[in-house]
Formats: C-alpha cells, sequence, structure tokens
C-alpha cells in the first residue's frame, strides 16, 4: 500500500516536472506598445529589419511577399492586393507612412512565416472608415487582444502589432489577423528578425521555473531510489 501511494506521489512529481519544463521552453510575446507611432527598431531586444518596396505594381494579386535578406517568403492565406498609400489605400496610415500595404477582402488573413522568425511587426487598418476593432494571434495562441483602430482619410490610424519569441523552442510559425469589419482590412509596413534567440534573456518568472523543475527532478529521483529500496 505504501508503494502505491509512493508510486502514485511520483507519476504526479513527474507530470508536475514535464510541464513545468515545457514551460520553460519560451513563448511568443505580444508588444503594441508603439500604437500608431513609427516602428521602433528593436523588439523584444531583437533588431528588425524593415521590408523594402514591393516592386509589383499596383492592384496586383499575391500570396506572399519576400523576406528581406532572405530566399524565404511570407505567404498569405489567401491572395491579396497590393496598394500604395494615396494610389490604391485612399486612408491615411499613420506617422507619415507612404509605402506598400496589403488589401485582404475579408475579415481574417493568417500570415505564414518562415523557419527561424524570431520576431515579426506589422501595421493595420481597416477597410472603411469609422472605428473598428482587430486582433492578431500568434501560432502558440498568444493574442493582442482586441486594438481599436480608427480609419480615417485625414486621421492616420493603422495600429502597430508586434510579436516576438524569447525562445528558439517556441518561433513564431504564424499570425492570424481578425476584424470586426467584413469589407476586410490593408496590412503592411512589415519588420522582422530571423534567429535571433540568442539575444533572449530568461525573465525572473522564467528562472523560477527552470529552478522548479530542477528541484522537482531532484524529488523525482529521490523518491525512485526509495521506491528501488522497498522493492529490493
Amino acid at each position: 500500500m505504501c508503494i502505491t501511494k509512493t508510486i502514485s506521489r511520483l507519476s504526479s512529481v513527474l507530470i508536475l516536472f514535464f510541464i513545468s519544463i515545457s514551460l520553460s521552453y519560451g513563448s511568443i510575446i505580444f508588444d503594441g506598445s508603439p500604437g500608431t507611432n513609427a516602428p521602433p527598431p528593436t523588439l523584444g531586444g531583437q533588431t528588425m529589419t524593415p521590408f523594402p518596396l514591393d516592386p509589383n505594381a499596383n492592384y496586383t494579386s499575391l500570396n506572399q511577399v519576400a523576406v528581406p535578406g532572405s530566399a524565404d517568403f511570407i505567404t498569405f492565406s489567401q491572395n491579396v492586393s497590393k496598394r500604395t498609400i494615396n494610389d490604391g489605400w485612399n486612408s491615411l496610415w499613420s506617422h507619415g507612412y507612404t509605402g506598400d500595404v496589403y488589401f485582404n477582402t475579408t475579415s481574417s488573413l493568417t500570415l505564414t512565416f518562415p523557419a527561424g522568425t524570431s520576431a515579426f511587426y506589422f501595421y493595420a487598418e481597416t477597410n472603411q472608415f469609422g472605428s473598428f476593432t482587430m486582433e492578431a494571434i500568434g501560432s502558440d495562441g498568444t493574442s493582442s487582444g482586441p486594438i481599436d483602430v480608427f480609419t480615417s482619410p485625414s486621421v492616420g490610424g493603422s495600429q502597430y502589432f508586434g510579436f516576438y519569441t524569447d525562445s528558439e523552442a517556441c518561433e513564431i510559425m504564424t499570425i492570424t489577423i481578425t476584424t470586426d469589419d467584413t469589407s476586410g482590412f490593408a496590412v503592411g509596413e512589415f519588420g522582422i528578425a530571423l534567429n535571433q534567440f540568442s539575444a533572449a534573456v530568461p525573465t525572473m518568472g522564467q528562472w523560477g521555473i527552470i529552478i522548479l523543475s530542477i528541484l522537482m527532478l531532484i524529488f523525482a529521483i529521490a523518491t525512485y531510489k526509495k521506491v528501488i529500496f522497498k522493492l529490493a
């Protein structure tokens, strides 16, 4: 009976240990602090590379965009229409940006990233004028939450959405964007970081999880030895 209880306790400890280890592997983190301001040069301590102007003509339908400095692409879950601010996109963007955007005609769009993507930001704005909400969700379920977006021909309302990861074990694979504007939205002004995982430093909470995991493993080993001794 005592041995059965000991084995049960050991199983519980091992389950908690593996849960703790999985938590310590890292996570995707959202940062929307720039708001409608220009993008900072770094995101989560990682140096970002802005995307250059898209050479495709306005109104070109496409489902991918090339990643700067790489042979890889970001792919869209459906075709989008390449536009330029004031030439195909008639709303002001924000912070004086006048470059490329990609117009999606539905209320949802998923971006899929190449292997090694450790940070990515974009700006987004709804198609219709007025106040709407937008939300972006990373591949691990990390969400921006509903973000208020005000689209206007005279007020720049595009909002910054930034995601970064603190571990190579949790790279960014997809970001899904949704809005309550059923006529669609535009995304653009991209920035990306590739394979900069080593720049991240564990937070105090992550150090706590790592230390707890080690202590739980030590306890599990000691309990296992006690069970073996009783069975001998």
